[in-house]
């Protein structure tokens, strides 16, 4: 690795200036393909993912500010990671990686909360696997912000009422099924 980088370097970096930029993009990309080895993923899609966590950077660093708790290289290379999991994770989805909103979120917490929130993310969705198919589409439905009226007629019930009372019930379910896994406690006492 090289030089480490800095707040300072960040600054330049956000005005355009190219060899910082250069220096950051190659130990980001340096990284990812050592990881590559392990998962299935195109050297393409890295190169991405490097950029993309790049353009978060400069993205949050122009229009918000950071305050560094760490050396650049790490924190960059910190984005780039949970990058690279949540493209992994999403790959049937496809996020789009150029959206500076939904990148955002990825990088508002501390790095040591990463891998709580990814041990929360996994226990939620081998739960959410868990529910039967109609109240993962209900779920889906609702995350959509598609209204209930519209859910009840889609879903073919008889009232946008009672789509309030099936999401009830498959969220008991749900909240059931994550309770019930044997990695919960071992989180709540993480958090």
């Amino acid at each position: 690795m090289g030089k480490k980088l800095g707040k300072k370097h960040l600054v330049k970096i956000a005005r355009g200036e190219n060899k910082y930029a250069e220096q950051l993009l190659y130990e980001i990309l340096a990284y990812l393909l050592v990881q590559r080895k392990e998962v299935s993923i195109s050297e393409v899609e890295i190169e991405d993912i490097a950029q993309t966590a790049l353009f978060m950077l400069i993205y949050k660093e122009q229009n918000v500010g950071i305050e560094l708790t760490s050396a650049l290289n790490t924190y960059a290379i910190a984005i780039a990671k949970k990058l690279m999991l949540k493209y992994l994770r999403d790959r049937k989805q496809m996020i789009s990686l150029n959206s500076p909103d939904v990148l955002l979120k990825l990088i508002e917490e501390e790095p040591e909360n990463h891998q709580l929130k990814e041990d929360k993310w996994v226990l939620y969705h081998e739960s959410f696997k868990k529910l039967s198919a109609e109240c993962q589409k209900l779920f889906r439905l609702s995350y959509k912000r598609v209204n209930q009226e519209k859910i009840s007629q889609k879903m073919g019930y008889a009232s946008a009422k009672y789509v309030k009372i099936k999401k009830s019930r498959c969220k008991e379910k749900l909240i059931t099924f994550i309770e019930n896994d044997p990695t919960y406690k071992q989180i709540e006492e993480d958090d």
